[in-house]
């Protein structure tokens, strides 16, 4: 197994140079960890713009009046999160928090949120108070699953080499998903119960990724031999992405694909397979080498 951690992270630094700084002043160009000191430099003066810390006698020091440790969760390095509450004998109360990012898709109003293996029925998700309430616990044989429509643009291109009748390529990209609706299907069985539209904002958030070019004859062959084009590189992706765990120590859903036809950028077929956590969490670059791998497993 491979444990992996990206201490360059942008979000997860910052915080640790945070929680540092509260400890013991940081000397002017001293390095932390494997990040060089000149990146280390280049946050602490953000940290001292944003009045966080003071510069004086070559030392970083903390100033805010905060302890930034209690604001680190365990669950995300997103620093913006929403509050889940319901009401209990008319008085508000908080049962926890969920991830900005994940917040449109998983809490999304007519959503089933599981909860310390308890089922809340989400009303309504408040954007401005970054709230969720909810009502529960409920008893339902059903379930809710998100229709979310998604897009990629390739920022930065950092590594490519041929493989066979594909381009294999890693580097930056954004993400621009949107969750128009959400079904309603039967716990056991999944049959499904009802399909309910969304009017919810686009998120966007950059990330690494691993992404095929696919040669033009690929689809050519496929359709000769009576095959779905779509649905096959579809399943493709969907097959790499369950199988990221034996490549990568991570969850299933740290994880996610577009698979698309014809990408403006790419001029064709492509599939992207990229880290679903801003900035990347370095799962991308551990698959990377693997990628042959990885697909032909994916094709078994």
């Amino acid at each position: 197994e491979q444990a992996l951690v990206n201490p360059d992270h942008l979000l997860i630094l910052l915080e640790h140079l945070r929680c540092a700084m509260f400890e013991v002043p940081f000397q002017k160009n001293e390095g932390f960890g494997a990040t060089p000191s000149q990146t280390i430099e280049e946050y602490l003066n953000f940290l001292v713009e944003n009045h966080e810390a003071h510069f004086s006698n070559e030392k970083y020091f903390w100033m805010a009046d905060a302890y930034p440790a209690a604001k680190i969760s365990l669950r995300s390095a997103s620093p913006q999160s929403f509050i889940l509450q319901m009401t209990m004998n008319d008085r508000p109360l908080t049962i926890g928090t969920v991830d900005g990012e994940s917040a449109v898709w998983m809490t999304h109003p007519g959503a089933i949120y599981l909860h310390r293996a308890e089922s809340f029925l989400v009303r309504e998700l408040d954007f401005e108070r970054r709230e969720v309430r909810v009502e529960g616990p409920v008893e339902v044989d059903w379930y809710t699953r998100p229709v979310v429509e998604k897009e990629t643009e390739i920022l930065e291109v950092h590594r490519t080499r041929p493989s066979g009748n594909m381009l294999i390529k890693l580097g930056r990209l954004r993400v621009t998903s949107k969750t128009t609706a959400y079904e309603k299907r039967r716990v056991f069985g999944q049959d499904l119960l009802g399909r309910h539209p969304l009017e919810l904002p686009p998120t966007r958030f950059e990330t690494e990724g691993v992404w095929l070019e696919l040669a033009p004859q690929i689809e050519r062959m496929v359709k000769a031999g009576g095959g779905h084009f779509m649905g096959g590189i579809h399943g493709l992706e969907h097959a790499s992405l369950a199988l990221f765990p034996l490549f990568a120590l991570c969850d299933r859903f740290d994880a996610a694909g577009i698979s698309i036809p014809r990408h403006p950028q790419v001029r064709g077929p492509a599939i992207f397979l990229y880290d679903a956590h801003p900035g990347g969490i370095g799962i991308a670059r551990a698959i990377f080498p693997r990628v042959e791998e990885l697909i032909s497993l994916a094709g078994q």
